[in-house]
């Protein structure tokens, strides 16, 4: 911060020798270096504070990022997300629906014919059926 050399601390020295005196200097410095401690705990006390609200606005902002999260997951519905990626008329979207209760009048089939119907068709792509065993 301060760029002083030897010299410097030396003509600072001899000044105030001259202007305070010989028997005076120990006082005055004695008076300067606690004005330096205050100083110095006055910055600390200040960058404590700093530091302390910083932490507190960093915890309240993952307090309300986890709050968030925790809404997320308690409004999460499987039922209503697998809806959104199926066909609404398929088999599996009817099941999903009975199985939540929501069944109703605009269903193409009633549950009795789904019942009636029989198993469920394999599923399309590269699944294999597995053996019982």
């Amino acid at each position: 911060m301060f760029d002083v050399g030897w010299q410097e601390l030396m003509l600072i020295g001899v000044v105030a020798l001259v202007v305070v005196g010989p028997k005076d200097l120990p006082l005055a410095l004695r008076t300067g270096a606690k004005w330096v401690r205050k100083a110095r705990g006055l910055a600390r006390e200040f960058q404590t504070g700093v530091n302390e609200v910083i932490r507190e606005a960093e915890l309240e902002e993952i307090k309300e990022q986890v709050k968030k999260q925790v809404e997320e997951v308690q409004a999460f519905d499987p039922a209503k997300e697998a809806e959104k990626f199926l066909d609404p008329d398929s088999e599996l979207a009817r099941e999903l629906r009975l199985m939540d209760g929501s069944a109703g009048m605009d269903d193409p089939k009633p549950a009795a014919t789904e019942e009636a119907a029989g198993p469920l068709p394999p599923p399309a792509g590269n699944a294999a059926p597995k053996a019982d065993g």
